[in-house]
């Protein structure tokens, strides 16, 4: 007989590998999917009816029914920095060479900021603090708000790094690796930016 499935060896335990692994394959499974399917991903966090995908990711990586909630905000979050557009020009919301606090600080934009421009992060530092000191089912829903933040630039992210900022929420790590990397991305734009008026000026 198969163990309850919140005591068997559940693939989706928060171990980087996997993870990585889960979110590779959601993100290229994604990108492929028609627009209704879509839609029932980014409305269906916080509601108990998940999507018909959410059930069929549940059952190939068997996560434990405690982590429901937060796969379902990992699921909704990715959905939601998808492209609206037909399946054949959607790209994987998941790009690991894009780390999450980095897209947080520029947008996704890789020009980011414009010549001239003084560096304002899309993602201001006062909601980083905020986002980042969150716990629980607070942090799911900051998590959720900051992705629409960043859906109109379609800005493809790591993905990884978000569900292990949501899967480890009593931990630290996750939370500073963010910050890191939103803080060297900006403090990076303004170096420049007062290197040049500086040049500009002389």
């Amino acid at each position: 007989m198969m163990p309850p499935l919140d005591t068997a060896k559940n693939t989706a335990s928060g171990n980087t590998k996997d993870v990585k692994d889960i979110i590779a394959k959601i993100g290229d499974t994604m990108c492929r999917l028609p627009p209704g399917d879509m839609a029932q991903l980014r409305r269906m966090s916080g509601s108990p009816l998940r999507a018909p995908h959410f059930w069929r990711w549940k059952a190939q990586f068997n996560w434990a029914d405690s982590q429901d909630d937060i796969w379902a905000t990992i699921i909704t979050a990715m959905a939601i920095l998808t492209d609206k557009g037909r399946a054949f020009d959607k790209a994987s919301p998941h790009d690991p060479q894009r780390p999450l606090g980095r897209v947080l600080c520029d947008g996704g934009n890789r020009n980011w900021p414009a010549a001239g421009e003084t560096p304002r992060p899309k993602f201001s530092e006062l909601h980083l603090t905020r986002l980042l000191n969150e716990r629980g089912p607070s942090r799911q829903t900051a998590v959720l708000r900051a992705m629409r933040i960043l859906a109109p630039t379609s800005a493809s992210l790591n993905c990884v790094e978000l569900a292990q900022f949501l899967l480890n929420d009593k931990k630290d790590w996750p939370a500073q690796k963010i910050a890191q990397t939103y803080y060297a991305r900006l403090d990076g734009a303004e170096h420049t930016s007062k290197t040049k008026t500086s040049k500009e000026n002389q």
